[in-house]
Formats: C-alpha cells, sequence, structure tokens
C-alpha cells in the first residue's frame, strides 16, 4: 500500500529516492506553509505553484513547461477538481504522486461520490456494458496510468505509472515558448485572414452529406525556431516531454492525432516506443545534425496529394527563413517505404528550395535548430488567402519548364488507384469523352506538363482528390466538374477555389458506406461510389449547357 502520511501528509515514501524532487502546488493562493515543510523535509526539491483559477487548457501549458514531476498536490478546493486528476496522472513521472487534500472541501458531497466511484472504477478496470460509451478508451488508459491508489481521511493518493508527453497544440505553443525559452522562440508572426469568397460551388442533388464548415477565418501564422528538436519519420517532433504542434497535420482538430505517436489521453502521447528506436540504442544513439533545418517532414511524406497541401502549405516562410540564415536546410524523412521522388526534388525546387538544400534522413535525427511555420491550409478548417502568391510562384515556374504543345480544351482527370472507387469508371469515363473531354491520367505526364495541361484548359473535370489538386497551380478561375461519393469529406478543392476563383461544380453520388443518423460510419472515407447517369448524369449536362459564369 502506499505510504504518503509523512510531512504534513504529503511527501511520498517513493520521493525519499529522489534527489531533487519536483513539486507542483495547485491552490487558490500561494501555499506558503505547505512549501516551507516540503523544503524543509527535502532543501533540494524544486517547488511550482499554479494557480488552480487557470483554464484546462493554460494549466495544461503550465504542467507542460515545467515537465515530468515527482509530486503534484492538489488543495485548490476547486469544484470538479477530480476531473483534473486524470491530467494530473499523465504529468508525473512512473512511480510520481498526485496528491488531492481536502478532497471533500468546497464539493457537494452527491457529485464529489459520483465523480470519486467513476474515477475509482476505472482505476479497477470496471466499465459499464456499452462498449460504444464515448470516452471508454481513454478511461481504460488512465487506469492503466495509476500504478496503486490510496483514499484516505479527506485526502486522495495515486501514483503514476506511465511515460506520458504533453501534445501542444498551434494556438498554444507560443503560450509555452513565454513560460520555457529555452525551447524556442518565435521569429515572425503573419497576420490572420478571413476566409476568401472568390469560389463557387454548386452541387447536385444528394441522399446524404456531411455538412462540414471550412470558412473559418485563417489563424495568425507563426515562424518559429526551436532548439535541439528530436525528428522522426511520421512527422513527430519532440522536445524531451514535448510533442510540437507541428507534429499534427490536422492541428485545428479537437484533439490532436498522429497515426505514428502512441494515444495517452486527449492532450497526452508517447512517441518514445516508436519502432525507429528498436535499433538506435535510446535517444544516445540518434544522430545530431548541427545548424539551422526546415521542417517539411509529413504524416504521408511522399503522396502528391499530401505533398501540395500539407507541405507547400508551409512554403510561405521559407524564404524569409533562408534570408535569416543562408545555411538552412530543408528537413525530410522516409516513410512509407517511399525514398524521396525526383517530382517532390522538382516541386521543391520551384518553391525555391535547391536540390543541395534538402536532407532526406531515413531515421530518427536530433536537429539544433529546427525552424517551422503554421500551414496556410488545413483540410477542411482554413485556407490563408496569402497563400495564392506561393501557389503561383510554383505554378509559373514548373509551367515555365514545360515542353507540351497544344493540349486539351477540356481534360477529365481519372484514376487507377483503388481508393474510394468508382464501381462504374469505365461508364463514367466514355460517358464524359462523349461530351468532348480527353481522358487524362496526370501520372503519365512530366510534372511540368500535368500543370500546363490544367492551365491551358477551358473546362476541367475529373474524380475528386489528389489528382485535381493541380487547381492551386492554375490562377485562371475554370470551370470545374468534380465526382465525388457523398462519404468522402475532403474539401481541399473548394478551399483553392476560395482563394483563386473556380467554379466548382460537385457531382455527389451515393456511396456504398452506411449512413448513421448524421454521419457515415468508419471507413465511408475510402468507401466506393456509383455513378447515377439520371441524376448525376443531368447534373453534368446541365453545367456544360451554361457556357459562361453566371
Amino acid at each position: 500500500m502506499l505510504r504518503i502520511w509523512a510531512v504534513d501528509d504529503v511527501l511520498a515514501e517513493d520521493l525519499k529516492q529522489v534527489r531533487a524532487p519536483v513539486v507542483v502546488i495547485i491552490s487558490r493562493q500561494p501555499a506558503k506553509r505547505l512549501r516551507q515543510l516540503l523544503l524543509a523535509a527535502r532543501p533540494q526539491a524544486v517547488v511550482h505553484d499554479i494557480d488552480a483559477a487557470l483554464s484546462d487548457e493554460d494549466l495544461h501549458i503550465a504542467l507542460a513547461a515545467i515537465g515530468p514531476c515527482d509530486l503534484i498536490i492538489d488543495q485548490s478546493s476547486v469544484p470538479g477538481r477530480l476531473r483534473r486528476v486524470r491530467r494530473y496522472i499523465y504529468c508525473v513521472r512512473p512511480g510520481g504522486v498526485v496528491l488531492i487534500r481536502k478532497l471533500t472541501q468546497g464539493q457537494k458531497p452527491d457529485v464529489l461520490r459520483k465523480q470519486l466511484g467513476a474515477l475509482l472504477a476505472d482505476v479497477a478496470g470496471q466499465y459499464g456494458a456499452d462498449d460504444s460509451e464515448p470516452g471508454r478508451n481513454d478511461r481504460a488508459r488512465f487506469g492503466r496510468a495509476v500504478r496503486d491508489v490510496r483514499l484516505g481521511q479527506d485526502r486522495l493518493a495515486l501514483v503514476g505509472g506511465c511515460t506520458a508527453q504533453a501534445k501542444i497544440g498551434e494556438e498554444k505553443i507560443d503560450d509555452l515558448l513565454a513560460l520555457r525559452p529555452d525551447l524556442g522562440r518565435v521569429l515572425s508572426h503573419r497576420p490572420g485572414a478571413p476566409a476568401p469568397q472568390a469560389g463557387e460551388v454548386r452541387m447536385s442533388s444528394y441522399d446524404h452529406l456531411v455538412q462540414i464548415d471550412f470558412s473559418q477565418r485563417a489563424p495568425q501564422l507563426a515562424l518559429r525556431e526551436y532548439e535541439n528538436v528530436l525528428t522522426v519519420p511520421g512527422q513527430i517532433a519532440t522536445s524531451g516531454s514535448i510533442i510540437l504542434p507541428d507534429s499534427f497535420r490536422h492541428w485545428p482538430h479537437t484533439r490532436l492525432h498522429n497515426p505514428y505517436i502512441r494515444e495517452i489521453a486527449p492532450d497526452f502521447g508517447d512517441a518514445t516506443g516508436l519502432p525507429w528506436f528498436a535499433e538506435v540504442p535510446g535517444e544516445g544513439g540518434v544522430r545530431t545534425l548541427p545548424g539551422s533545418y526546415f521542417y517539411l517532414d509529413d504524416e504521408v511524406r511522399g503522396h502528391f496529394g499530401h505533398m501540395t497541401t500539407e507541405v507547400v502549405s508551409r512554403l510561405w516562410a521559407w524564404e524569409e527563413a533562408k534570408t535569416r540564415d543562408p545555411s538552412l536546410k530543408a528537413l525530410l524523412h522516409f516513410n512509407k517505404h517511399r525514398d524521396l521522388a525526383e517530382w517532390e526534388v522538382q516541386l521543391l525546387g520551384a518553391a525555391g528550395i535547391a536540390r543541395d538544400d534538402i536532407v532526406f534522413s531515413r531515421e530518427p535525427v536530433r536537429v539544433e535548430h529546427l525552424i517551422a511555420a503554421t500551414p496556410m491550409l488545413s483540410n477542411p478548417y482554413y485556407v490563408h488567402p496569402g497563400i495564392a502568391e506561393v501557389w503561383r510562384r510554383i505554378g509559373d515556374e514548373l509551367a515555365a519548364q514545360s515542353t507540351i504543345g497544344a493540349t486539351p480544351e477540356r481534360i477529365f482527370v481519372t484514376r487507377r488507384i483503388q481508393k474510394r472507387p468508382c464501381r462504374n469508371q469505365a461508364e463514367v469515363e466514355r460517358f464524359f469523352e462523349s461530351l468532348g473531354f480527353t481522358l487524362v491520367y496526370p501520372e503519365d505526364l512530366p510534372l511540368p506538363d500535368q500543370i500546363r495541361t490544367f492551365r491551358q484548359a477551358d473546362r476541367i473535370a475529373g474524380f475528386i482528390g489528389s489528382g485535381m489538386f493541380h487547381l492551386m497551380f492554375t490562377p485562371e478561375p475554370k470551370q470545374v466538374i468534380l465526382v465525388s461519393s457523398e462519404s468522402y469529406t475532403g474539401r481541399n478543392e473548394w478551399l483553392m477555389a476560395d482563394v483563386l476563383g473556380h467554379q466548382i461544380n460537385l457531382a455527389w453520388c451515393r456511396s456504398e458506406a452506411e449512413w448513421a443518423g448524421d454521419h457515415f460510419v468508419r471507413g465511408g472515407y475510402q468507401a466506393g461510389f456509383t455513378f447515377d447517369f439520371d441524376r448525376e448524369g443531368e447534373f453534368v449536362r446541365q453545367t456544360l449547357a451554361t457556357v459562361e459564369r453566371p
């Protein structure tokens, strides 16, 4: 059993083996008496005070700035603070202690009993019969993170049993850097902007559609420099117990997620047990890269669609960063069994990154100075209108390299891959050919010719997805017809149209995914679909009958 009642019922026996324990006291006012008792017992202790009035978000940043603790004491009597125990347990090292003092003070008895009962049930692994209960996985992880628990007279103690790293979001990283200037600094900011509305979207009839608000204001952009960062294939950048926001391609999402980071809790993950480290004897065996590196790694690196959206959206800051440090290199990692492709080098070159400035690593590396930029586009959340400058520069550079001559006025961009398969694809292709479209497989053409083909076309149609992303390099507004499954929630083309003024005409096709009230079941994103020639076909004919944009 845990013995935690020495030194005013505070200092755990476990801490006697810690030379300089890190202690956090969370209270409404500075706990001077408690601090004196702690330091009298352990003069080497490092004691931090945190205001209990902080919001959950600010509390997360305050604890993350301190790092793994040996002891967290909450004596705040703030209503509902037992809920915060589920955060505290990940902020102590394995063997560290979370102590809740004055357990009943300021708490309604019935609410306290309910919260305490739920917490102890989770530690014991006792759940309801409903497997679909929201948050059950998090509750199970919490239970596994508690090594020991003891309920005493008006106090609760838990011993931590897991290693966790704090996920930090884009909107909070500057606050963390203000508390921990040793981690890095902000080099510059660029103002946010309202969602552009240059494009127009028309839709066919549909049975079901997931409504997505992608008209959010673009956030303030930042160019940052981090110190001594570990980068790992799979778009993972960490600094000790911190997972940097540049590790998450969908950073505006309510819950940050990266499939290569072990999920522990809503605000915590663990990148220390990754398979890449199986052959590396701890971080000490990781190669160090001296100098500065611009972070361009991607969770799905080497995929054309992800490259043109998630990587290109960070290139707005390359020129500024390179001017600050002419020795700056661009860093990418091996992933998905893909080496660095020539088209990637060509694309980055068009953005001003020379071949010799690209560093491609097949394993984790420790970077002396990591330069990172807020993305200008995050699907399906927002797009910053300033990205048009980046798109035009890349498009102009590549189109100028094209040697192709005349190209079709109407093109239909088709595909060979089996993700989101159109079950009657051959019939759809013949249908568009009958309407004067020429079938195009972009991957069969050199990258400059792909862009020239898009730019010279009068009307562009095709299956929704990365094959259509050349629209970003096509600055003149086009009439575009997209063939898509109703369960596909990507909105990249819509965001491009909002910036460049393309008219998007969406032919929604019935999905094979099951509709469950207000959403498609898991897997709907890549589900197959069928084109209805009476419904979608008539929509396409009517669209083409409009000679000029309304």
